[in-house]
């Protein structure tokens, strides 16, 4: 089985040699993402001076650039085909009522996503007309421009496995163009291989009909296809082009990246950690003599990924297991299209998941050829997979044998566009739905889904009761997913999931782990942290489950359930190297009382049995060395409700001094009340009379690592989210303030003046050096008042630099410690710049603009524009295209091309001569990026300031806790000196 913890084999071993070149290593085609940037590719900033001067810019041809890099040759595919589909959308508006109908349900699925599953309106076909001409920053103009990228990747991905056809020799030289008409081309090579596949008529396949096929491909982009398509071979392994092609189509459209995608390392990671958690595993069981694949069902397959990697796997064991080549055909096919079940709600996604199933079919179509097998000797496959919702293929009792009563209707599945099945996908429907002896259940389940979610859900329980039992208010929508596959399983058979909620101690999934209990063994559950791939900022989903069924009570009892967690690392190392690391050491920690643990991976089994638990959060599952830190917090006995009324939605008595904090935030962010939130639930905690301690002392005690860290171990979560309940928040343990040992009021105003001057001007040893004195000398009513200057301190700098917040794209009232001026915002520093030192776009000096392909500037209307990287010398330039599709081009320092491009976005039906009058921007780039930077300096030292205070606050936190880095006993220092670092990385 292949390695995951190294990357993904590159595609550049996919592909096989370039037409136009005789060289054996083909060119290399990354995987893991799609950056169209050569080697060779000068920037822009270093030829800039150059190139004002010539005015010339040498690069490679468009031509030479498609034979060199694959990665720009797919660009280009797609790009042409969504250029073309653009021009062809109005034709949208002259489709039949019903169809329109369609488009609208997928639009408002799309725009409603766009706007993270928040409530819109509805999309109806008499909106078509609106959205169609709707401004591109728009929420429906971006919904639009997602669905034609949807037209555009699905026509590019069919001729690329027409493309790759061709290369097999699946489809003989004829005068009839392979490409013009996909739809007929795929018909009448899979009539020939695979009857049945023609004979089930896959809709999206074969139909005339459906959201994406009344756009036909112009000639001339017809033409730049198949002439990028001339310089490139694809090999079987080339499937991996499929994953690049869906993963870009979510990066190029903002869409949450790995909600719809797992990306193949993961995959890989899963299926090989089932491996060697049961040594020997094979995905086929031998049936006498005969050789029959293990059932797998993907029930939430999006574009496959899963099933790939099974496939490939089970296509590795047959080539080392099998000699006899008929045999060996004929298993795989059967291992690839009985053994393979999965389903999706989503028929885009489910597009991509048929595609590269047919994409590993036909090399096997091309050997049953070859072989010249006899009729009887041949496998007529047909795809087990179903577009359909997952949630209506649970087994009520095998539907009670005899009944089975037709399905009820959810508006969902209307919206989606599920179609009735028949022939042999209906049977496929069936076997899943009645079928409880798969092997393996995997996948990614939805944690998020249509903006009335909680309409849906009402839909579904009324309609099909089944699911009543496992419903609850906070229910994580991936719960019945998690009942689904488990209920489909064989005994023994093994369910992994991939999530991005923990559903171990999520406040929705009581009932989830009420069942689970109840029927399965949890073998392991993993936490991989925050770690991304190389080159991607986005985040992992984080938490991978692996279950196995079982009907024994006394084996699920005694069970230890394995522990695997990434703890949190300032920079934390690949998504390659930890998951190699996991695999390897998982196997060294094979019984409960081994564990391993290093700065990456902490691997253990719980030091309970599964019996001990039940459906309250289970806490108790991992103690990975926590447990002397919070018995060391809840010493101080005196808990926040002695000190504080708390009260829900609740404004306080109007002078009251409160504190406030929101119902669901990521770490405790308490503050002093001063109105109600606009939006959002929210507590009030306020002092009662007995309370000599100030809120802003509590504020401190609430904000800082050592409660952030005992709420991490004892509060409540939902998605992600720390919740904060009012039961919760009294069993807080507050340090009390010892005022029993007062001093001489003239002495104390002299010493806090001290201290408040030292705030002021910011003495850190000196603030240092004169708190812990007071503390060791008992005198905690200073500590406290000093604490108190502090954070007034903090809150007055809060309020000045959420002034500035403005000025970058994470405000900077509210980030952390980090490189400030990494994030800037350019375009409000340039709404303050000086007028008279900003000029328009037709005479700024450092601008130039490449007029040479409009002969009648006066005629210039722009209807788009897009920023290129450019090829070779050429630098990156923005592209501005006319109604004629003439072309204007824009070169210049890449901070100026920000604000024009941004600008840009307002100029849309605009002419040239209104352009380039309207858009002004700084003369002179040095002078206003040193005015910027004089801003970010002043925020940045502000921030600084601010940010040494609180670690000040919270290094006397620690003390007042009791975790004294003083301690003259070295032993208690290096253990407090550890325990602070572990707060530390919670916080």
């Amino acid at each position: 089985m292949p390695v995951p913890g190294s990357e993904v084999a590159d595609t550049s071993e996919a592909l096989g040699k370039i037409k136009s070149r005789s060289i054996d290593t083909p060119p290399n085609v990354s995987e893991k993402s799609i950056d169209y940037i050569f080697e060779s590719q000068l920037s822009f900033d270093l030829k800039y001076d150059q190139m004002i001067a010539s005015g010339n810019i040498t690069a490679p041809s468009h031509e030479e650039a498609i034979q060199k890099d694959f990665n720009y040759a797919l660009k280009t595919m797609v790009d042409t085909v969504l250029q073309d589909v653009d021009a062809q959308k109005e034709c949208i508006l002259a489709l039949n009522s019903s169809r329109k109908k369609k488009i609208a349900y997928e639009l408002e699925n799309i725009i409603s996503e766009l706007n993270d599953f928040m409530p819109i309106p509805s999309v109806t076909p008499d909106r078509l007309h609106e959205i169609m001409y709707a401004p591109y920053e728009s929420l429906e103009g971006k919904g639009l421009q997602v669905f034609c990228s949807r037209i555009s990747y699905f026509m590019t991905l069919r001729l690329l496995l027409i493309h790759y056809w061709e290369n097999l020799g699946l489809i003989s030289d004829t005068d009839k163009n392979p490409y013009l008409d996909p739809n007929l081309t795929i018909h009448h090579r899979l009539n020939k291989s695979c009857e049945n596949l023609v004979k089930e008529k896959y809709n999206w396949l074969f139909a005339k009909q459906n959201n994406y096929s009344w756009y036909k491909t112009s000639s001339p982009a017809l033409d730049e296809m198949e002439n990028v398509l001339a310089y490139w071979q694809f090999k079987e392994d080339s499937i991996s082009i499929a994953s690049q092609l869906y993963e870009r189509y979510l990066d190029e459209n903002k869409l949450r990246k790995y909600a719809h995608y797992t990306p193949p390392i993961l995959v890989r990671f899963i299926w090989d950690f089932l491996n060697d958690l049961t040594p020997g595993t094979t995905l086929f069981r031998m049936l006498g003599r005969k050789r029959i694949p293990k059932l797998i069902f993907d029930p939430t397959m999006g574009s496959g990924n899963f099933l790939i990697e099974a496939a490939r796997i089970m296509k590795k064991e047959l080539d080392q297991t099998e000699t006899d080549p008929k045999k060996k055909l004929n298993e795989t096919l059967l291992a690839f299209t009985t053994g393979l079940y999965g389903c999706d709600i989503d028929v885009f996604a489910h597009f991509f998941s048929e595609i590269k199933l047919l994409w590993m079919l036909s090399p096997l179509f091309k050997q049953s050829e070859t072989l010249k097998l006899l009729p009887h000797q041949r496998v007529h496959p047909s795809l087990s997979i179903i577009h359909q919702n997952a949630l209506k293929l649970y087994n009520q009792e095998q539907l009670d044998m005899v009944d089975m009563k037709e399905d009820a209707s959810l508006s969902m599945e209307t919206r989606f566009g599920i179609m009735p099945l028949e022939g042999h996908l209906k049977a496929v429907h069936s076997k899943i739905r009645l079928l409880e002896k798969f092997d393996y259940c995997v996948g990614c389940p939805p944690e998020r889904i249509l903006n009335e979610q909680k309409s849906f859900m009402k839909e579904l329980i009324d309609k099909i009761p089944y699911w009543k039992k496992y419903y609850q208010s906070n229910l994580l929508y991936s719960s019945w997913f998690f009942v689904l596959g488990l209920s489909k399983l064989r005994e023994g058979g093994k369910l992994v999931y991939l999530t991005e909620t923990y559903w171990p101690t999520e406040d929705g999934g009581s009932k989830l782990r009420h069942y689970l209990l109840s029927e399965s063994k949890v073998l392991a559950v993993i936490d991989l942290g925050r770690i991304k791939l190389e080159e991607d900022t986005t985040l992992l989903p984080r938490y991978i489950t692996l279950l196995e069924k079982c009907s024994s009570k006394e084996e699920r009892d005694k069970n230890k359930i394995k522990i695997i967690k990434v703890p949190p690392q300032e920079d934390p190392a690949l998504a390659s190297f930890i998951l190699g690391k996991i695999l390897t050491k998982t196997k060294v920690v094979d019984q409960p009382g081994k564990l391993y643990s290093d700065d990456e991976v902490e691997i253990y089994y719980s030091g309970i049995q599964q019996g001990e638990l039940d459906e309250k959060p289970w806490q108790q599952i991992y103690d990975t060395g926590f447990s002397h830190i919070l018995k060391q917090i809840l010493s101080y006995k005196t808990t926040l409700n002695y000190f504080c009324a708390i009260e829900e939605n609740h404004a306080p008595d109007k002078g009251a001094t409160a504190l406030i904090t929101p119902e669901l935030s990521p770490k405790n962010k308490f503050g002093i009340y001063e109105k109600n939130p606009e939006a959002g639930n929210f507590l009030t905690l306020t002092l009662k009379p007995i309370s000599k301690e100030s809120p802003y002392y509590l504020m401190a005690l609430l904000n800082s690592p050592v409660l952030n860290f005992w709420f991490e171990n004892n509060g409540n979560k939902i998605n992600g989210k720390k919740l904060y309940e009012a039961a919760t928040l009294k069993m807080i343990p507050i340090r009390p303030i010892d005022f029993g040992k007062p001093i001489e009021a003239s002495l104390r105003t002299e010493k806090l003046a001290q201290i408040d001057s030292a705030i002021k001007k910011f003495d850190e040893k000196y603030l240092m050096a004169n708190l812990n004195l007071e503390l060791t000398h008992g005198r905690e009513e200073i500590v406290h008042d000093a604490i108190v200057l502090m954070q007034q301190e903090i809150i007055e700098m809060d309020n000045h630099l959420k002034r500035y917040d403005v000025f970058f794209t994470e405000k900077i009232s509210e980030i952390g410690d980090m490189d400030f001026s990494s994030i800037t915002n350019a375009r409000p520093f340039r709404q303050i710049y000086p007028p008279d030192k900003q000029c328009a776009l037709k005479d700024h000096k450092h601008v130039f603009i490449d007029k040479n392909n409009v002969v009648d500037l006066d005629q210039f209307c722009l209807t788009h524009f897009q920023r290129q990287t450019g090829i070779k010398n050429e630098g990156e330039h923005l592209i501005l295209v006319s109604k004629n599709n003439k072309l204007i081009k824009i070169y210049a320092h890449k901070e100026l091309m920000d604000f024009m491009e941004a600008d840009l976005k307002d100029q849309i039906h605009n002419f040239w001569n209104e352009i380039e009058a309207s858009i002004f921007i700084p003369i002179d780039v040095e002078e206003f990026a040193g005015f910027r930077e004089d801003i970010i300096s002043h925020c940045v030292k502000l921030k600084g300031k601010q940010l040494a205070i609180s670690k000040i606050t919270h290094e006397l936190i620690y003390k007042l806790y009791g975790f004294n880095v003083d301690n003259p006993n070295e032993d208690k220092s290096k253990a407090a000196q550890k325990a602070i670092e572990m707060m530390a990385a919670g916080f």
